[in-house]
């Protein structure tokens, strides 16, 4: 039932639900009216609200999923020419977008990668704890804590240097 529900939000639950629910009751009428022996078509129009409210759970899934692989390949672009600023918008949408779904470690790894390219290193340090606390064994998650890390620390040594 977990993986059902997984990086679904409250509402799309409900919706799938009570989707669930509606198709029932109007699957129990449909029977009703085939033993009375009643017109069929009034009751098959109110199908597709059912049908409707069950499927938008899928769709948004669907849609979240084609934002993750833009994402990977926005990484990517970024990472190959860091002054494409189109890009960097870009990706800082689709990285406040996931980040309010981000709920397995590889969400979590994604969008942290995405705060480590965009300079937001303790917003991507805490994307990257929540993930280990997830999965420990993360070796991507590790990663971004020892490159936040290193990045912290070369920001202190050039503070030093400018300071002297």
């Amino acid at each position: 039932m977990k993986n059902l529900f997984d990086g679904l939000l409250l509402y799309e639950i409900t919706l799938l639900i009570l989707g669930v629910i509606l198709f029932l009751i109007l699957s129990t009428g449909l029977l009703y009216y085939i033993i009375k022996k009643e017109q069929l078509a009034k009751l098959l129009y109110f199908f597709i609200l059912p049908i409707i409210m069950i499927g938008y759970p899928s769709i948004t899934q669907i849609t979240i999923s084609n934002d993750r692989i833009e994402l990977s390949k926005l990484h990517q672009q970024i990472i190959d020419n860091p002054k494409d600023s189109a890009s960097v918008q870009k990706m800082e949408q689709l990285t406040e977008k996931l980040e309010r779904r981000a709920s397995t470690p590889d969400d979590l790894v994604q969008v942290s990668t995405s705060n480590l390219l965009m300079g937001n290193t303790e917003k991507a340090e805490t994307l990257a704890d929540k993930a280990l606390v997830k999965d420990n064994t993360n070796i991507v998650a590790k990663d971004i804590l020892r490159l936040t890390a290193v990045q912290e620390q070369i920001v202190k040594n050039e503070e030093i240097a400018h300071d002297t």
